[in-house]
């Protein structure tokens, strides 16, 4: 079997269950790549998102697979906004689950190009590269921001979408709606920009060989991830913060909730809540036959 397409685990923890039934275990054969996300509309769930549009999801009684989403695009991020998921992609395509086996697309206002504007595959991959969504975030489900491709930046009212004027074509990879008010963009080698509407300055140039793959708002800062490391975005300042070794071995991917901020990596798992740095998976230790994380 590919390594991509190998056994998906899904391992999920529940604080509301009783002592002895908080963890579960679910696995799947011939799963690509998953974008995971947690709702708490329609329901309470895990809701994990492959690159081919399968769906699955856990919690409020129900666990297993959905119906496939319906629209055809490469899915490339989840995010959930005002409780609901949503899902973005090539081709500049958005869709959000409005219930189980339920998903609307939203595409008033997107502009594509005519069909006779692109006539060889080589401008089909030009536009593709240039434009498409590969974040979003959104300050509430009326005014939510999709990005990617050069510079590719839009705006959702709620009801259309507005493509935004963003001062430069760098590839971008991460997005963050701070409750400072402003919007925050991850692009390419780690330059972060800083704006909302149509005002945007850079901030930060970044000179890493990635670009920030996640970035969240938690305790009144922007926390950015990528395989390299952790940041802060502090006001206009990109800062590395002093963590300990242990949870620096953690990066990768970042969540949060309004209490608690999770790093995980390859090589662990990572939380943060009231100051304090739990490691809940410890791969190293693991391999050594030490199971039990402090």
């Amino acid at each position: 079997m590919e390594e991509h397409l190998a056994r998906k685990n899904f391992v999920s923890f529940f604080f509301d269950e009783p002592l002895g039934e908080q963890w579960g275990y679910s696995g799947y054969e011939g799963m690509d790549k998953i974008f995971s996300a947690t709702t708490s509309i329609p329901f309470s769930q895990y809701v994990g998102v492959t690159m081919e549009n399968e769906v699955f999801a856990i919690g409020s009684g129900f666990e297993g697979l959905e119906e496939p989403i319906p629209y055809e695009f490469a899915i490339s991020n989840t995010r959930t906004i005002g409780g609901r998921l949503y899902v973005v992609g090539s081709a500049r395509s958005v869709v959000r689950r409005i219930d189980r086996n339920n998903w609307e697309k939203l595409n008033k206002g997107i502009h594509l190009p005519a069909q006779d504007e692109i006539k060889t595959i080589r401008e089909q991959m030009l536009f593709l590269d240039a434009a498409g969504f590969s974040c979003v975030d959104g300050f509430s489900e009326n005014d939510i921001y999709a990005a990617g491709g050069k510079g590719d930046v839009w705006n959702f009212d709620g009801d259309e979408w507005r493509q935004i004027h963003f001062p430069s074509n760098m590839l971008i990879e991460s997005i963050c709606c701070g409750q400072d008010g402003y919007v925050y963009i991850g692009a390419q080698s780690g330059t972060v920009f800083k704006g909302r509407k149509d005002q945007w300055k850079m901030i930060h140039r970044g000179e890493l060989t990635l670009p920030f793959r996640q970035m969240v708002w938690y305790e009144n800062c922007v926390w950015a991830t990528s395989d390299y490391g952790v940041w802060q975005i502090i006001g206009d300042d990109v800062v590395q913060p002093d963590l300990p070794s242990e949870v620096k071995m953690c990066t990768g991917y970042i969540s949060c909730t309004e209490k608690t901020l999770v790093l995980a990596g390859y090589y662990g798992v990572a939380r943060l809540e009231n100051g304090h740095w739990d490691i809940l998976i410890n791969c190293v230790q693991a391999e050594k036959g030490d199971f039990c994380s402090e």
